[in-house]
């Protein structure tokens, strides 16, 4: 019993269409996920540090650099100032 196939040439090229899309696909989810994986840390590190933030507006930062620490001893002694002057 023989089978007779029409537009053999047209089927053909369908077919090697799906085998090109089928291996491009291969090659593009792993290499899509070995870059997920490459930057995941740092992704996750950004949902904590907008995890740890209370309400809309911005917070003081938990360590005091030395910019903070002269403007806060600034500002106390500007306090000071003023009201010794209220006095």
């Amino acid at each position: 019993m023989y089978i007779v196939i029409g537009n053999i040439k047209q089927k053909l090229k369908t077919l090697g269409k799906v085998l090109v899309i089928l291996v491009a696909l291969g090659l593009l989810i792993p290499g899509a996920m070995s870059l997920y994986h490459k930057f995941a840390p740092a992704v996750s590190t950004w949902f904590q540090q907008e995890s740890q933030e209370v309400g809309p507006m911005r917070t003081e930062p938990s360590e005091k650099t030395w910019f903070d620490a002269t403007l806060d001893q600034y500002v106390l002694k500007l306090q000071d100032f003023y009201y010794q002057e209220q006095e």
